[in-house]
Parts: C-alpha cells; structure tokens; sequence
C-alpha cells in the first residue's frame, strides 16, 4: 500500500526533532509513499530540523519512497535536513526552494539516498557542511547558494556523480571558478 503524508505551514521549534517520518514495514506492511514538507518554518530543535527515515528492513520486500521538500525555512538546530535509507529500498529526495541556514552541524544530510535533486535552495552559515551526501545514481545539484564559512560547501561521500552546475559558492569561490579552468 501507498502511505502519504502532507505536512504544511506550520511552526515548530523548541523540540527535539522538529519534523519526524519514519517508513517502515514487515512482510505484509507496504513502506511506500511520498512524504511532502511545505513551506514550514522549524528553528531551534536540539536535534534535527526535517528527519525523514526509510528503514525497510526486508530484503525481498524492497520499497521506493519519493520526498519533497518545498519553501521550507530550517534554522538553528543541531542537523537542518536528514533523510536516510536505513534499510532496504531507495528513497528518492527532492529539495527546492528551502532555506537551511544557522544550523551547528550539517544544513542537510542525505546518508543512502538515490538520485537527489537540489534546485533553487538557500544553504548558508550552518556549522558543519552545507550539503552531505552519501547517493546512489546521478544527483543533480542546479541553482542553490552555498555559503559556508565552517567546512565544506558540497561533500561528496561515495563517488556516485554529481551535477553541480550553476550554483552560488560564496563570493570567493565563485570568483576562483570563474576566474577559469573549472567545470
């Protein structure tokens, strides 16, 4: 079965983890879905910002779960975004128009994901790396600001490709990369 979940404009701060899906399943439980996070404002969580977990733990019961995250505003917190695969299955995330600012770790943090796609995000100031991830398949990064004066930008931690063209690093970065012999 297909399990959905919309979750929108609210306000959450003051918390643990400010937002929290957890697909899982048994042997006779489908563990798919699309969880859907618009235009929330969380900041100040001691933990994590957005948390969406796939921890499908059958092997011949794999699932694929697709997310979407749009125009929400993630600050202050230990982790602004974490989505991870924890077990079997792909989970797919999508990530546009967000700002992920002031976080003390990472702005967001995809750990076993597939394919991300990140459009049109603001990631800045955030104490640990900006964009972590750890994906399978091709993720495609277009048209984000980067700005972290702590770690890195972008860490890439599988070697799968990424495509991060016509992203905003920072005026010094952006400057030495237009300054020529970069991709």
């Amino acid at each position: 079965s297909r399990v959905s979940i919309t979750t929108e404009s609210n306000l959450i701060h003051d918390c643990s983890t400010g937002l929290y899906a957890n697909y899982e399943g048994g042997s006779n439980i489908g563990a798919s879905g699309t969880p859907v996070f618009n235009n929330n404002l969380i900041y100040q969580n001691s933990s994590v910002g957005i948390r969406i977990r796939h921890s499908y733990s059958y092997y011949s019961y794999s699932k694929t779960i697709s997310t979407a995250l749009y125009g929400n505003t993630v600050s202050n917190n230990s982790t602004g975004i974490k989505i991870e695969r924890a077990g079997n299955g792909l989970i797919l995330p999508t990530l546009t128009m967000n700002t992920i600012t002031g976080n003390s770790g990472r702005g967001i943090s995809l750990e076993n994901t597939s394919s991300a796609v990140i459009l049109y995000n603001d990631i800045r100031g955030n104490g640990d790396t900006a964009l972590y991830l750890n994906s399978s398949g091709t993720s495609c990064v277009y048209h984000n600001n980067f700005d972290n004066e702590h770690s890195w930008e972008l860490y890439n931690d599988n070697g799968a490709a990424v495509d991060a063209r016509y992203n905003w690093w920072g005026t010094a970065a952006t400057n030495q990369m237009e300054s020529g012999n970069n991709p």
